[in-house]
């Protein structure tokens, strides 16, 4: 079953209303292509399987159970294989992820970046927790 899911937290906009709900419709219709893309890219739909074989020939980063393909991040330290990139700018964080054995990509942005990032930060956590319950209901 293919799941695509698009999330945002925290999304705080000023301005006219018109101006503020085109902006939000634009950003929901982003994360819905992001996601769409994961899918599309790490399910093997988007290109012949030996290039994406290729990408996925990943290198140890030095952490047991993860490797980094061609700017895929491959963890295989829960159960189940997860693909995916994260990224950070000042006052943006965002992942998308793709689940193969569910056939899910979970595309997910918060616009802070405070409190968010290193050891202490909440982003893994918050990542975690909606990836649990999302794929809980892809079973």
């Amino acid at each position: 079953m293919k799941s695509l899911i698009a999330f945002m937290i925290g999304l705080f906009l000023a301005g006219p209303t018109v101006a503020r709900d085109r902006l939000q419709d634009i950003l929901d219709a982003l994360r819905a292509d992001l996601a769409r893309w994961g899918w599309l890219l790490w399910s093997g739909r988007a290109m012949e399987l030996p290039y994406l074989e290729e990408m996925l020939q990943g290198i140890e980063t030095g952490t047991p159970g993860r490797s980094y393909g061609l700017a895929v991040g491959i963890d295989l330290t829960g159960s189940d294989e997860v693909l995916g990139h994260g990224g950070w700018i000042p006052g943006y964080v965002g992942s998308l992820r793709y689940h193969p054995a569910q056939d899910t990509a979970i595309a997910i942005q918060i616009n802070t970046d405070i409190g968010m990032l290193g050891a202490e930060g909440a982003f893994d956590a918050i990542e975690l927790a909606i990836h649990d319950v999302i794929l809980e209901f892809t079973k």
